[in-house]
């Protein structure tokens, strides 16, 4: 059974977020996804404005969201009380959804994991575990972002039976000595995509990259186990949806 899913930080409500809203619509519904990976999920609590309801009623998916990073921001002129959260969109049932609160550092704040259990295909029993990510942005915290990483996964279990698919912004690299760094002697296997024989996925995923020679390849999705295989990955979208480009991987379940 093959699957499209997408991951894209989303830009909180920068910039001209209606036009914004309009344009990642149409990027995701031209990506044709299965599951979305949604990170900096602007929402103001006690209205309807959010990027996960507006995009959830545009594609007609199913919505987990979970609130974090709860702050005054300037918003289209003037400052609102706003959450940048993550959220997961399928069209799939999910069940089990829950918030994992990730190791912090007082300069950042407060960061969170989503995990929740998706069922494909529930009559044939193909069931897998997406684990929704925005690791620490702090330049020189790369032993914080592996340490998050390894949070999530020991909260998910990374056993021989259900595939486990990590996706979102990691702000770093995550190749295969930034995840050897992150689980260890553990004998876990985790690939990302990138890393594939062939794969020309390398590219930025910041619109602006940095200039002093910080990670700029950061939205990433990876899976385990070996049962797993990426069909294909690929870079979409420009400025006028996000300040990032989403990232969309075809993957196979080996159903």
């Amino acid at each position: 059974m093959q699957l499209t899913l997408v991951t894209l930080n989303t830009w909180k409500g920068e910039g001209d977020y209606p036009a914004r809203l309009s344009a990642m619509g149409d990027l995701i519904a031209d990506l044709h996804p299965d599951i979305v990976f949604l990170q900096e999920v602007f929402a103001v609590p006690g209205t309807e404005i959010g990027t996960a309801i507006s995009l959830q009623r545009r594609l007609g998916f199913k919505a987990i969201c979970h609130p974090a990073r709860r702050k005054v921001l300037n918003f289209q002129g003037g400052p609102v009380v706003s959450t940048s959260g993550l959220a997961i969109l399928t069209r799939f049932e999910t069940r089990n959804a829950r918030r994992l609160v990730l190791p912090s550092d007082p300069a950042d704040g407060e960061r969170i994991a989503q995990i929740a259990e998706i069922d494909p295909a529930p009559s044939r029993g193909i069931g897998l575990h997406a684990v929704n990510l925005h690791l620490t942005h702090l330049r020189d915290a790369r032993a914080l972002r592996q340490s998050q990483f390894a949070a999530a996964c020991g909260a998910v279990g990374l056993t021989p039976g259900a595939p486990v698919l990590f996706a979102g912004d990691f702000n770093d690299d995550a190749d295969r000595v930034w995840l050897e760094g992150a689980v260890g002697s553990s004998g876990r296997e985790i690939r990302n995509g990138r890393e594939n024989p062939g794969s020309a996925c390398k590219s930025p995923t910041l619109i602006h990259p940095p200039q002093d020679g910080g990670p700029s390849c950061i939205d990433h999705i990876l899976c385990a186990p070996r049962g797993v295989k990426f069909i294909e990955i690929s870079h979409h979208g420009d400025a006028t949806a996000s300040d990032h480009l989403a990232v969309r991987a075809v993957i196979d379940l080996g159903e």
